[in-house]
């Protein structure tokens, strides 16, 4: 079983480059970000979602890139607290539909993946 730490979510990363939200990842600063709905003073770049499907456990980014090159964030009243369930999947059927998602083996490696993406960036690997 492989080691679960920055390195992890490096190889996670690499392992996923032709993704557009992970080439945002890997190159934060060509891209830009949006205002945050919730802090104004907070800045977003992916806010980064789990779900299981079919038994399969994924990670897929609410904030996409639209064809214009603009950043969007999908699902706003489900990320606002105030969404309905039909709501929420708005940016996982994107995600599925675009080849916006990482599929993982089990929901405690997408859990794990969700919570620490941002090491790449040099934040703390928190367990």
């Amino acid at each position: 079983m492989k080691k679960r730490n920055e390195y992890w979510v490096r190889s996670v990363l690499e392992e996923n480059s032709n993704k557009n939200f992970v080439k945002r990842i890997l190159d934060k600063d060509k891209y830009g970000s949006l205002q945050s709905p919730i802090d104004k003073k907070d800045k977003m770049t992916h806010l980064m979602s789990t779900a299981e499907q079919n038994g399969k456990h994924y990670v897929y980014p609410n904030v996409i890139q639209g064809k214009d090159g603009d950043l969007k964030m999908l699902s706003k009243k489900w990320n606002m607290g105030d969404g309905d369930a039909d709501d929420k999947w708005e940016s996982f059927n994107y995600a599925i539909e675009n080849d916006e998602a990482i599929e993982f083996d089990n929901q405690e490696d997408a859990e794990l993946f969700e919570k620490n993406w941002k090491t790449h960036w040099g934040e703390i690997f928190m367990y």
